[in-house]
């Protein structure tokens, strides 16, 4: 690829390997709309195998293909030689221009990375250098074909200790260089700082990591014995609800060798009060029906369930006192009845 501005005159070189080398060539230029060939005054044999054309492009329609081919007493050269002119201009300036530190096991790295600019028609190539701010002493020149992307180490750029530098970024071409890019003020001894501090982190990462592996065992063990109390405290609640009321038994045994199982529930006790207050003035004996209660020397019989003859009764000698009424309309009761058995069902044969 050959780049060429208007009225710009450039050498175009064909170069061909011969045997037997007298040669003689042929130019001819091709475009999308036509075809010619080129006056031999324009170009002449540099020596036998070599031939210089001299193009200059005067307008748009002169930018295209020259091609060349070598004759010689064999024959003529099958595949020509072909060299594109296109319009050449320097490069643009690179943009969008990125600053990173790197560490790793070979070392502590800067890069710098750059997004290209319109390449002028022609390939470029890219630059950068590095110059202390202070003394503008140029600290390191790289290059690269590739694209705008440098990877610098730091030791490199330490070199005569600057505390700052400028890195100066560009591209350039067959037609010169492009504008420059300038990153000013970049601290070597803070980037230095820094990727140690990298370092650093790096490696109490496996302490960081085991105290966070610590720390969350801890936690689910606390939530484990949480949740393990609260199932116990309400276990416990539940048995205290389901306990039934208790029951109480009385057994009596009498002479007979028989003998009786009394069951009963106990009921939960009433508050009553401790003095009752009469409702009337009228005698408290008026109040009780005489018949209500014997005097002593009666006796009671209990009665077997069934109604058969031959079932037996127990005598039973109450020993039974009405209540005595004293003043102030209080009635004691501090006498109970008495019997010397209680009777429970017999089984009649």
């Amino acid at each position: 690829m050959v780049g060429a501005s208007i009225d710009e005159a450039v050498r175009v070189r064909c170069v061909v390997s011969a045997d037997p080398p007298d040669v003689s060539f042929v130019w001819q230029f091709n475009n999308s709309g036509e075809s010619f060939p080129v006056a031999p005054h324009r170009y002449a044999p540099t020596n036998g195998t070599v031939s210089e054309l001299v193009y200059t492009p005067n307008s748009e329609r002169d930018y295209g293909t020259l091609a060349c081919w070598a004759t010689n007493s064999i024959g003529r050269q099958a595949d020509p030689c072909t060299f594109q002119v296109v319009p050449a201009t320097k490069p643009g300036p690179l943009h969008n221009c990125t600053l990173r530190s790197t560490v790793n096991t070979t070392g502590d790295w800067l890069e710098i990375e750059c997004v290209a600019g319109f390449d002028g028609g022609l390939a470029q190539t890219f630059h950068l250098e590095a110059v202390d701010s202070a003394s503008s002493k140029s600290c390191l020149n790289a290059t690269s074909v590739d694209g705008p992307f440098f990877r610098v180490e730091l030791a490199a750029l330490a070199t005569g200790h600057p505390a700052t530098i400028q890195l100066i970024i560009y591209a350039s071409n067959q037609k010169g260089r492009s504008e420059l890019v300038v990153l000013e003020d970049i601290a070597i001894r803070d980037a230095e700082k820094r990727t140690e501090w990298v370092r650093g982190s790096d490696s109490l990462s496996g302490g960081s990591l085991a105290a966070l592996l610590v720390g969350g065992l801890l936690s689910v063990a606390s939530l484990f014995l949480l949740v393990t109390i609260c199932a116990l405290k309400r276990r416990s609640r539940r048995m205290q609800l389901s306990i039934t009321t208790p029951t109480k038994q009385i057994e009596i045994t009498q002479g007979d060798d028989q003998r009786y199982v009394v069951a009963y529930q106990l009921k939960p006790e009433t508050k009553q009060p401790d003095i009752l207050s009469r409702v009337s003035d009228e005698p408290l004996e008026k109040d009780i029906p005489q018949g209500m209660y014997a005097g002593p020397g009666v006796m009671a019989t209990f009665m077997s369930p069934c109604n058969s003859p031959t079932c037996s009764a127990i005598p039973v000698s109450p020993s039974f006192l009405p209540p005595q009424p004293i003043h102030n309309g209080i009635l004691s009761t501090t006498q109970h009845i008495l019997s010397n058995s209680i009777p429970g069902p017999e089984s009649c044969v």
